[in-house]
Formats: structure tokens, C-alpha cells, sequence
């Protein structure tokens, strides 16, 4: 039995397609005592023609089910079929296939019968709110120039003075809708409109980042500081340490800079905090903090650049503080181009990397790979050390050997060149 698509439904309809080690019992005995009605099985094929002949509202779809014929269910299945993918594993490599899907929905672990239910409610209460929405909340403005139709929606776009930018099909645009800030199932929503849109942060979150600092994270700067002092020398290289994180309606770089020699350990704790606000939905969950939020590491090759002046010109937020005459500043960049988007492809011990991130005159530190379809044979384009020209780029673009590789030991390599090129970049 279908459910009513109501923000007040009573009556629900869950079809579990799990693994067959994944015991459901649980679940469905909760979710069945608050009026749920719930099937499962662990056969993709017997699942299929079950929720066919069913039609239930939910299908939640074990994504690293041993069957990997699970990831074309969407396929074979009424379009009007909400499907949630999810998965119990707490691998980095199942992580990374089910973050990087392009849906509205899904669920990291632990799958729990509460997480089932309030996301349901509230998948049910935001599509009945826009189903209901006044025509008059939508502003439409047509560019005469190009064939697009521009979307804005609630005080929430005009906070961050972004507009959404869909390119018609053919005769007709359809027009998407999400929430950026209360739909903690979101990857990160702004996603599919990377050409088109960036998303900065909104006066809320600054907000929150800069009481976070003036609290408790600049007074442990400054503890840290008078422990640095010692060690600190008239010559000290300057060290910039970094972090890279994925948050809901945002992904950037948070930097630490300093004048005096702090170490690692020191920074990382600064900048952990920073981060955890930005990421506050998963660092609760210590298995997944790491797929949202990069080790801290630092940057040394920088010295021709003022990193101060670039904190101050081109960071979206910036803290400082100034003890003895040198400066330390904590600052957090959206990132256009983010080098923490790593995404996994078939062979598990490789990577696919941004190619936008590559810049002409940069030198690698890693080696860059191709895999061919024929054979699947792994082909060295670029080797570590070597300084990419503007012409091997376009010839690899031009040649369509994309996407480019790198090792999954390679990961921290990448990051730290990513970083390295945005910074020169600006």
C-alpha cells in the first residue's frame, strides 16, 4: 500500500533491500510498533519484483550490498519510488560511493529505527511545505541572453546573495528545490550546480565560527604560543597548517598561520575545533569524521607568498591574535575547486582527482594515473616530480584521459598540492 505523501501520514510503507549478514529485526519491530508497514529481503532480484508488486513509499537499498547489481535498482523501479541508499559498513571505500551519489537522500551507519523514522518525517514534512508553497515565493528572472531561467528561494538565498542556475530541457525548465541547512541527508546540495553556483557561507555560520575562536580556542592559542616562544627563532620558516572540509552547504580550507614555531599536535587542536562546527552532523560519529574533514597537515613551500595578506584579502572569515609582535591568524576559505573531492572508482586502491585542480607550471609530488577500459591496465601519465605544462594538460584533456588517478597512499600528497596551487592562485 502506497502512503499518503502528507506531512500527517499515520501509515507508512519501509522495504528493506539489505545484506543478507544485515539482521533487520530490530528495525522492523520498531518500526512496525509506530504503524509502519515493513518488508525486506536480501535477493536483488526477489527485492525488485517484491517492491513492484508492493509499491512501498521507502525502499532503503544496502549500497555495498555483495551484489553489486544493487546500484542500477533506480532503474528498474516506478520513478515516483523514493529510494534510500545506505549502507552498514564503515569502510573509507564504501563511504566514499555512497557520499559521492548523486541523491537527495541516503544513510550513513549506524542504521537505527529513530534515524529511519525522523527522516522520513522530515522528508515528508519539507516536500508537503514546498508542495504548498505560494507561486509568489518564487521570483523568476529571465536572462534575454541565455536560454536559463534563474531561481531564487526564501530570505535564506538572499542571506547569501546566490541564485540557483538551471539550463532548460528543450521547451520546458524544471525547477529544484533544497534546503541547505536543515537537510543533514545532503552531501552537499549545491552539487549539481557547480557550474552555475557557490555557495558561501551565511552570517550564521560566521557568526559561529568567530565566537567558537574568541572563546575557548583563543585562549588555548595563546598557551599554546607562550610554549612556542622558546623554540622560536629571528629565521623561523614560516608554516602554514591546513585543513580541508566537506560540510552540508559548504567545502573549504581552514588555515592556521603563524609566526612562531608551534608544532602539529598544537594546531590540530585548533583547528579541529573550527572544523567540527562546520561538520557538526558527522563528527558526532567518529567512524565518518574523517570522510568530511582531511587530516591537519602543513605547507612549507609557501615563502614567497604573504600568507597574512592573503588571509586578510581573500579568506571568508578570519581571527587573529598578536602576542610579542607576531601574528597568528586562523582563517576558513570556500573553495571553488575543492581538492578534498577524492572520489572512489573501481579499483580500490586508486583515486579519481579533480582536474581542475592541476594547474600549468606546478610541480607534482605524486604520480598521475589513466585506466584504460580495454584492458584495465593502469598507464603513468604524469610521474611524481615532474612540472606540468600548460600543453600536456590540454593534450590530456584533448585526448580525454580523464579521469586522472592517483595512488590511495597518495591521498595526503594531493591535498597538500591542491592547497598549495588555490593559495598561489589567489
Amino acid at each position: 500500500m502506497k502512503n499518503e505523501s502528507g506531512p500527517n501520514s499515520t501509515k507508512h510503507s519501509v522495504f528493506f533491500l539489505k545484506n543478507a549478514q544485515h539482521d533487520t529485526k530490530s528495525l522492523e519491530v520498531y518500526l512496525e510498533r509506530r504503524d509502519f508497514i515493513v518488508q525486506s529481503a536480501s535477493v536483488i532480484q526477489t527485492g525488485i519484483n517484491k517492491i513492484n508488486e508492493s509499491k512501498p513509499g521507502y525502499v532503503f537499498a544496502a549500497w555495498d550490498h555483495a551484489d553489486s547489481s544493487v546500484r542500477s535498482i533506480m532503474s528498474q523501479l516506478p520513478e515516483d519510488t523514493v529510494v534510500i541508499p545506505y549502507i552498514t559498513s564503515t569502510s573509507n571505500a564504501d563511504a566514499r560511493k555512497l557520499m559521492t551519489l548523486d541523491v537527495p537522500l541516503k544513510m550513513f551507519p549506524p542504521l537505527t529505527g529513530p534515524a529511519i523514522q525522523r527522516l522520513i518525517l522530515k522528508y515528508e514534512k519539507e516536500t508537503h511545505f514546498l508542495k504548498s508553497q505560494n507561486q509568489s515565493l518564487v521570483s523568476y528572472k529571465k536572462d534575454p541572453n541565455e536560454n536559463k531561467i534563474f531561481v531564487s528561494k526564501g530570505e535564506r538565498f538572499q542571506q547569501m546573495n546566490s541564485v540557483v542556475s538551471i539550463r532548460p530541457d528543450q521547451e520546458s525548465a524544471k525547477l529544484l528545490f533544497f534546503d541547505s541547512v536543515t537537510d543533514l541527508t545532503l552531501e552537499k546540495p549545491t552539487a549539481q550546480f557547480s557550474e552555475h553556483l557557490h555557495v558561501k557561507l551565511s552570517e550564521t555560520q560566521k557568526k559561529t565560527l568567530e565566537l567558537k575562536f574568541d572563546g575557548k580556542i583563543k585562549e588555548d592559542l595563546k598557551e599554546i604560543i607562550e610554549t612556542a616562544k622558546e623554540s622560536t627563532s629571528p629565521e623561523n620558516q614560516q608554516i602554514v597548517y591546513c585543513m580541508l572540509i566537506q560540510a552540508i552547504d559548504c567545502s573549504g580550507l581552514i588555515l592556521l598561520n603563524t609566526g612562531w614555531n608551534m608544532n602539529l599536535e598544537d594546531a590540530a587542536s585548533a583547528l579541529c575545533s573550527w572544523a567540527n562546527e562546520l561538520t557538526f552532523q558527522y563528527h558526532k560519529n567518529e567512524g565518518l569524521k574523517n570522510i568530511y574533514q582531511s587530516e591537519v597537515f602543513s605547507v612549507t613551500t609557501l615563502n614567497d607568498l604573504n600568507i597574512f595578506q592573503i588571509c586578510n584579502n581573500k579568506s571568508s572569515i578570519q581571527k587573529e591574535i598578536i602576542i610579542d609582535g607576531k601574528n597568528t591568524v586562523l582563517a576558513f576559505f570556500d573553495l571553488q575547486y575543492n581538492p578534498f573531492n577524492l572520489e572512489p572508482v573501481e579499483n580500490n586502491d586508486y583515486l579519481s582527482v579533480d582536474f581542475n585542480c592541476l594547474r600549468e607550471d606546478s610541480n607534482i609530488t605524486f604520480d598521475l594515473f589513466f585506466q584504460l577500459k580495454k584492458n584495465k591496465k593502469m598507464l603513468k601519465i604524469f610521474k611524481k616530480e615532474a612540472q606540468l605544462s600548460g600543453t600536456e594538460l590540454h593534450s590530456v584533456s584533448e585526448k580525454k584521459l580523464l579521469p586522472l588517478l592517483i595512488a590511495i597512499n597518495d591521498e595526503m600528497l594531493w591535498f597538500k598540492y591542491g592547497v598549495e596551487v588555490y593559495l598561489k592562485k589567489l
